[in-house]
């Protein structure tokens, strides 16, 4: 019993979440501590194993499961392989364990209240099928050459297909959801996208509640490739000069191929859909060897449904673990629920849609965590909105450890992601910000970006230039604001990222002046720990000292132990005292700040008779004043 007890403790806890396979493995485990007990012949524990002989496998398991805390009511048959596992001594009586013709109650004496029975599992098969002759329809000689480039040369990742689908499916909720406001339709609450996946028969379903398609609406936007019916239902709403609203930023399809990416991964693929306000179905079918068959079909809700019997080399797109990573990487900020085996899967919100005042730091949080993979909150966030050189929303995020520093991994993929109408581009997008700022974790998202046809890069190339133009002088400008508001804030920042402001100060000219202001380095004038900004060194300069000094060595003791240092303290010059190597090649290029030469004390005179020039100008101005009087 103690055997059973300590192997099954692990168990119980996974069998209050509702797990089915524990009490078919602790039966099994009662079972062989019953065997086990009328095999012992140790006489220490002979009382125990009498017990035990006594009330059987059975009587083990009721006594155990209140103990605990097993859920009631579970009902479980004995497997054959504990029958093999136990036994019949020759002397033993009728045990209640091996009777299997029945179902056992393994909690029947439980206090505790009956759990609720799991709700069943959404099936891919659902009720609809095709009803009558199927119409047999040819695509035409260009379609068929285009659904082969589409099918095999047009995305560089399959995975990309649940993308197009879920967009496809956001796009269909997104017209039904205007065309109810606007019209006396139905209601259009509890619009959602549910994704099934059957990894024995190898499907994966994807359905929405949304607008549907009539039989002619199949034939144009399932027949024709690059035919978007996204597409006309906007200009649709423009010839009636109908308002449009959100509904024209939350449209994500364009270009009329997505659903044909598809065919990279599945054998068959059928589409059931009805039009709503529509009292028949329809069944699409086409297994992307140039033909289709349309037929009627019975048991088809509003919406549509696609669902895809997988090629044998994509059955890894059958588990619901990779569907929703996928889903994960790549939808998880569109408009509607998304639900995967009937659990939602996109609880993060997309930020960068609503006001900067809005948002609340739980929501940063969640956020930051989502696109960035860890556990911390950020330690700064912006919320960035801009119109030139195209409508931009973003947000971008400060970690609060920078992991190179560390050499916990080599150099960093970009952290920031490219987004249009809340569907990922492009992860890790390295042009949108410079090489040093590749710490900086953030989404990009724009309605207007002029995309290739696969949706996986841009296509002007100078207006991606202009773009990152816009957004590195931005975060620039937002960390001068930081180091204002909180001047030691800014050196825990600077002490995790200092050396990637000092790589744009000798790889940007065009931003190294802006990104200098961001620099800090100890002072002959104050200890290590209150490093000073060129600008305050500036600010403290003596009349008629135009140069700003620094001297590079390995450490405060060997920088104020310098014969060079020595010339300019008897001046009382302040110098920057730079402890790493690299700093020398940093401000030689920089060069100059606010138009002050920066130089090495090394190479420069000291500065001589500033406070004597300083005494005659008091004597001056005092002889003045007496002329005056």
């Amino acid at each position: 019993v103690r055997h059973v007890e300590t192997r099954t403790r692990m168990l119980s806890r996974y069998a209050q979440r509702g797990s089915r396979a524990v009490p078919q493995t602790l039966a099994r485990f009662a079972s062989r501590a019953a065997a086990s007990a009328r095999a012992s012949n140790d006489t220490a524990s002979s009382a125990q194993n009498q017990v035990v002989q006594r009330i059987g496998a059975q009587g083990v398991m009721q006594r155990l499961s209140p103990r605990l805390g097993m859920p009631s009511q579970i009902q479980v048959r004995w497997f054959s392989d504990a029958k093999k596992e136990e036994p019949k001594p020759a002397d033993a009586g009728p045990d209640l364990a091996r009777d299997t013709s029945a179902e056992v109650n393994i909690d029947a004496q439980a206090k505790k209240p009956e759990a609720a029975p799991e709700p069943p599992k959404p099936s891919v098969k659902g009720s609809e099928h095709s009803v009558g002759s199927a119409e047999a329809h040819e695509f035409k000689a260009e379609t068929r050459q285009l659904l082969d480039i589409v099918t095999h040369s047009l995305y560089q990742d399959k995975e990309v297909f649940v993308r197009e689908l879920v967009s496809n499916c956001s796009d269909a909720l997104e017209k039904w959801r205007h065309t109810s406001l606007t019209t006396d339709g139905e209601d259009a609450s509890d619009l959602k996208v549910v994704i099934t996946v059957d990894e024995k028969e190898g499907l994966i379903g994807f359905q929405d509640n949304g607008i549907g398609m009539s039989s002619a609406e199949l034939v144009d936007n399932l027949g024709t490739i690059a035919r978007s019916g996204s597409k006309a239902f906007l200009k649709q709403m423009a010839d009636k000069q109908e308002t449009q609203g959100d509904v024209a930023s939350n449209i994500i399809g364009r270009f009329g191929v997505g659903f044909y990416s598809s065919f990279m991964v599945a054998d068959n693929v059928t589409v059931y859909s009805r039009k709503r306000g529509e009292e028949v179905g329809h069944c699409w079918e086409s297994q992307g060897d140039g033909s289709y068959k349309l037929s009627k079909a019975e048991g088809v809700e509003f919406g549509t449904k696609i669902v895809l019997k997988l090629r044998e080399d994509s059955k890894d797109y059958a588990k619901e673990s990779r569907i929703k990573e996928i889903v994960g990487k790549y939808s998880s900020f569109v408009s509607f629920p998304v639900e995967l085996n009937g659990v939602k899967v996109n609880d993060v919100k997309a930020l960068w849609q609503k006001a900067e005042a809005e948002i609340d730091e739980e929501e940063h949080t969640n956020l930051y965590r989502h696109i960035s993979g860890e556990y911390e909150g950020p330690m700064y966030n912006l919320v960035y909105k801009a119109d030139a050189p195209i409508d931009i929303k973003s947000v971008f995020y400060v970690p609060q450890m920078n992991l190179e520093k560390f050499g916990m991994v080599g150099k960093t993929l970009p952290g920031v992601h490219l987004y249009s109408r809340r569907v990922l581009i492009q992860s890790n997008a390295k042009d949108l910000l410079p090489e040093y700022f590749r710490w900086v974790k953030g989404v990009v998202d724009s309605e207007d970006l002029p995309l290739s046809i696969s949706r996986e890069n841009m296509q002007d190339v100078k207006l991606l230039a202009k773009l990152k133009t816009v957004l590195t002088r931005r975060i620039i400008r937002w960390l001068q604001d930081e180091a204002k508001k909180s001047e030691e804030g800014y050196l825990k920042f600077y002490e995790q990222f200092g050396l990637n402001l000092k790589e744009g100060v000798a790889m940007d000219q065009q931003n190294g002046p802006s990104l200098a202001k961001l620099l800090r380095y100890p002072s002959s004038v104050a200890d290590d720990s209150k490093q000073v900004s060129l600008e305050a060194y500036v600010s403290r300069m003596k009349e008629g000292q135009d140069t700003i000094y620094y001297l590079v060595a390995g450490s405060r003791k060997i920088a104020e132990g310098s014969p060079y240092y020595e010339a300019f303290k008897r001046e009382g010059v302040e110098v920057l005292f730079c402890y790493n190597d690299h700093d020398e090649i940093v401000l030689g290029n920089l060069g100059k700040f606010m138009d002050k030469p920066l130089k090495s004390i090394e190479v420069a005179e000291p500065p001589s008779g500033l406070d004597k020039k300083k005494e005659d100008e008091g004597e001056k101005s005092e002889e003045e004043k007496q002329k005056e009087e």
